[in-house]
This record gives structure tokens, sequence and C-alpha cells, in this order.
């Protein structure tokens, strides 16, 4: 049974019993105030609580992110410098590694040039193949539409 803070003395109220202080009888509304008074602080404290669990996962996704992209350029500079010892007669080891690591975590689109938009048969580029057209018709909607002029 919950109890709740009588209205009149602020002594422990029960359904079953009211004030055990003042005798005043159980009063529904204040027990309902109390009770949503209880959960608004339940839900503030986990408020609180994810909102130091999203701050802690932000600072683990940029570590792990900075993590990953120092050793991304450690591997494209160390093929990079392969590049430069090997023969002319070969497709170079980093066009290698980023042609075999498309789609993972070594690709990165902005490097590659190969990964730039290519033109659709038509001509058009991908986007604009995919972007709906402008509507052209500029009379207004029935509801927007004068009366006609006589």
């Amino acid at each position: 049974m919950d109890s709740y803070p009588c209205p009149a003395c602020g002594g422990r109220a029960t359904e079953a019993t009211g004030c055990q202080r003042c005798g005043r009888p159980h009063d529904p509304d204040a027990a309902a105030f109390a009770l949503f008074r209880r959960t608004a602080a339940a839900l503030d404290t986990k408020k609180k609580n994810l909102t130091a669990d999203q701050k802690l996962l932000s600072s683990q996704i940029a570590s792990v992110t900075a993590q990953r992209d120092s050793l991304r350029r450690k591997i494209l500079s160390r093929l990079t410098e392969e590049d430069n010892g090997g023969g002319t007669d070969r497709v170079p080891l980093s066009q290698r590694f980023l042609r075999r690591a498309r789609g993972n975590a070594f690709h990165h689109p902005a490097e590659d040039p190969a990964d730039a938009p290519q033109s659709t048969p038509n001509g058009a580029s991908p986007a604009a193949s995919t972007t709906p057209p402008a509507p052209t018709d500029t009379t207004p909607p029935p509801a927007e539409q004068s009366a006609p002029r006589q």
C-alpha cells in the first residue's frame, strides 16, 4: 500500500487509514499527486543516466574512430612507400589495396577517383536520375483559384 504526504499536515497518509497524524480521510487527488511526483523523479533520474551513457558512448566512438583512421592512414602510407620501391609494370599496392578494400573500413570514397559518380546511359549523373523532376505546373490548387471574371 502506497503512502503519501497529507496535504493538510504533511503526515503519512494511506488509502486505508487516511492521515495518521491529523486524522484527515484519504485524499485520492493527493495520493495521485504523490504518485506522479515519484514517477517524474524516477524518469528524471533515468534521463540523467541516459545522458551520461550517451556522452560516454560518444567519447568511445570518437576514440575508436580516431584509432581506426590512424591505422588506416598508417597502412595506406606503408603501401604507398612500397609502391615507390616497386617496378613500373604492375598495379601499385595501394591501388590494389583500395580496390580489394571497397566496402570496408579501409576504403574512403573521397580518396578514390573511381568512386566519383558515374554517368548513367542517358548521360545524367545517378543523383539526377533518382531526383524527381520539379513541378512545372504553376496553376494554383482549386481552393486557391479566384472566381472567373466577367
